[in-house]
C-alpha cells in the first residue's frame, strides 16, 4: 500500500519490486500520476550525480505495478480487505483500514488532516491505529470511532 507520492515513500519502490517484482502497489490514481513523476525525477537526478538507483527499465516495471483504487472503495483480494480514506497530506494521499476477520487497523500513512465525509464504513473494535512519526517513532492515537 502507498500512502501517498512523497519521494520518501516512493524513491526506493523498484529496489522493492527488484525483490518482488510480483508485488501489487495499490494507491490512489492521484498517487500513481505523482509517482511516476516523483521516480522519472529521482531517475534523472541520481543518473546526473552518478549514483543510480534503479534503472529506467525498472523505474517502468514499478510503475506497471501501480494498481489505483478510488477511496472509500472495499479491497477483499488477498485474504484480508482494505479501504482507502483521504487523508488530507498531498493530493491523493491516503490512510487505510486494513482488515482480516475481526480485527482491523488503520493506518494513515503520513497525516496532517482526515477526511472521513462520504464513507459508509463503520469499524466495531477492536482496532489499532497507527499513526507514524518522522524517524522510527510511531504513537498510538485514537480510536476510529473517535475519528468518525
Amino acid at each position: 500500500m502507498l500512502t501517498h507520492a512523497h519521494l520518501d515513500h516512493v524513491g526506493a519502490l523498484p529496489v522493492v519490486i527488484r525483490r518482488f517484482p510480483k508485488l501489487a502497489i495499490y494507491c490512489t490514481e492521484a498517487t500513481a500520476r505523482i509517482a511516476t513523476l516523483v521516480l522519472g525525477d529521482t531517475l534523472k537526478v541520481t543518473t546526473m550525480q552518478g549514483q543510480l538507483l534503479f534503472s529506467a527499465d525498472e523505474m517502468k516495471s514499478t510503475l506497471e505495478r501501480l494498481r489505483p483504487v478510488p477511496y472509500f472503495t472495499w479491497v477483499s483480494d488477498h485474504g484480508f480487505a482494505f479501504t482507502l480514506f483521504p487523508s488530507g497530506h498531498l493530493l491523493g494521499a491516503a490512510s487505510v483500514l486494513i482488515e482480516s476477520g475481526s480485527r482491523a487497523v488503520f493506518h494513515t500513512g503520513d497525516v496532517s488532516n482526515s477526511v472521513w465525509a462520504g464513507s459508509s464504513r463503520r469499524v466495531s473494535p477492536p482496532l489499532g491505529v497507527r499513526w507514524p512519526l518522522y524517524g522510527t517513532q510511531t504513537s498510538t492515537g485514537p480510536s476510529l470511532s473517535a475519528l468518525t
